[in-house]
């Protein structure tokens, strides 16, 4: 199957200007602008392939690197909460955030062990552990318990008992009291 072009479009501010589009410092298209926008289509690339695109015209420049082609996965999110509803062998739990500079004995649960429904609950849980799970089950044939336990932006350090911190030493240059 041939690789689906990539479409970049982008706003300008004077209607008949030109916008020149590079890939990898190859102008590939010298667009029109209509009605304050622009749009062209980039030239297929194999799935993996890195490139830089560049954007000009008398507004200025923008240039975006390390663009990788590959497939995008859109999550119908009303779907898939409808269809994990129908999983018997799943259960889904939230942990919340507790910053501890010791070892807990117990975590502070948001949400008690549940199963996924068509709900607020299950809609605010980690989409991509639950399609995971859902995913996976039919392979496997024993359930599942999941756990959400994030905070966004955090090292892994943060998450790890002192033990495992000994064990693995933690590069003195971490913040771990960012959190």
């Amino acid at each position: 199957m041939k690789p689906a072009k990539a479409q970049v479009w982008g706003y300008a501010s004077t209607n008949g200007d030109t916008v020149a589009v590079s890939l990898n410092g190859n102008i590939i298209a010298n667009v029109t602008v209509h009605q304050g926008q622009w749009s062209t289509l980039l030239p297929s690339q194999n799935a993996g392939t890195s490139a830089t695109v560049s954007i000009s015209s008398k507004d200025g420049q923008a240039t975006i690197t390390d663009v990788l082609f590959g497939d995008v996965w859109i999550f119908n999110h009303t779907e898939e909460l409808i269809e994990s509803s129908h999983f018997n062998n799943i259960r889904i739990m939230k942990i919340n955030y507790k910053k501890s500079n010791v070892t807990l004995e117990e975590p502070s649960i948001v949400t008690q062990w549940q199963k996924p429904a068509n709900d607020a609950r299950t809609g605010d849980f980690s989409a991509v552990c639950l399609l995971y799970a859902m995913e996976l089950i039919p392979h496997i044939n024993r359930p599942i318990g999941l756990v959400e336990t994030s905070v966004a932006g955090t090292p892994i350090e943060a998450w790890s008992s002192p033990d495992a911190l000994a064990v693995c030493p933690v590069n003195a240059n971490t913040q771990l009291n960012s959190l």
